[in-house]
């Protein structure tokens, strides 16, 4: 987001508590996300999940307020980006930021949209095959076991505050959310969505104190913001083995993938297990009686 150098010496920040971002299930309860067999080695090489940029998803109301939401809004359709955000005063060594120059609702909705980045889980008690269908594009892939507590404690190093929440599932006609922060639209998705049971990891690119961006910065000092440099996603660090309970193989995806990632994971020295998915089991193991099938 700034024009300045990113200093990782910065202070590592682990997963932060939100009031915006609400679990209610019980955080030992298992997630679920399903991965191409390269994203998995990219998390295993890289020790980080990717988090995409919101603005970036398919879905066009990702960040977005409700029908009757935005009608409170200004009836511009001018989209103006803030330039520049501005450094409010030294806190100890730390300098606490004034966001960015006054900018319409419609306009700073559309901000946050490009400084916040989203990882998604599915938060249900076993793999499904219409998620299989849904989140893979080709045979090679797997689906990464875990639970909330272990997502949470997997952020441990990274420079980033990192938020995790429900999704909520709203009617996007009918319905008003609350707008009192701006991360509010990032916890609700459209009903016809409620399929996927989705617990969210986000975080943003937003100037705040411990921000290493800020490191130095004089008060009134303006920081220049930078649009168009924008990654459409993040590398955010993680321990794997804090993360990942088990990994399961496609139904579809070859058997000796399940020897080679075992072969893989060995020599990152991850003691994590990789079996055939519960969905992969052959008729033919079974023995039918043929009353059975009456």
């Amino acid at each position: 987001l700034l024009k300045t150098e990113f200093r990782r010496e910065a202070a590592k920040m682990p997963y932060s508590e939100h009031p915006v971002f609400e679990i209610r299930s019980e955080t030992n309860e298992p997630i679920w996300r399903y991965v191409s067999i390269p994203q998995l080695l990219s998390i295993v090489e890289s020790n980080s999940l990717w988090f995409t940029r919101s603005d970036q998803f398919d879905d066009p109301y990702e960040g977005r307020l409700p029908k009757k939401n935005r009608n409170k809004l200004a009836s511009s359709t001018d989209i103006k980006l803030p330039q520049w955000a501005e450094v409010d005063q030294n806190m100890g060594g730390r300098n606490r930021t004034s966001l960015w120059e006054p900018v319409s609702e419609r306009s700073e909705i559309e901000t946050y949209r490009r400084i916040s980045f989203i990882n998604s889980w599915h938060q249900i008690d076993s793999e499904l095959d219409t998620l299989w269908r849904a989140n893979l594009r080709s045979e090679l892939g797997v689906v990464i076991k875990s639970t909330i507590d272990k997502l949470k404690n997997s952020f441990r190093h990274t420079d980033y505050r990192v938020h995790i929440g429900e999704v909520e599932y709203i009617d996007f006609k009918h319905d008003v959310i609350d707008e009192r922060n701006k991360l509010y639209p990032f916890i609700y998705k459209r009903k016809g969505f409620r399929h996927e049971n989705e617990l969210r990891a986000v975080t943003t690119t937003l100037p705040h104190e411990d921000h290493p961006g800020w490191t130095g910065r004089a008060p009134g000092e303006r920081v220049e913001l930078d649009w168009e440099g924008q990654p459409p996603g993040l590398y955010i660090d993680i321990e794997v083995a804090t993360l990942i309970e088990e990994i399961r193989i496609s139904p579809t995806t070859p058997a000796w993938v399940e020897r080679v990632l075992s072969n893989i994971l060995s020599q990152y020295e991850l003691d994590i297990p990789v079996e055939k998915s519960s969905l992969a089991v052959g008729i033919g193991e079974y023995d039918f009686d043929r009353s059975d099938m009456n």
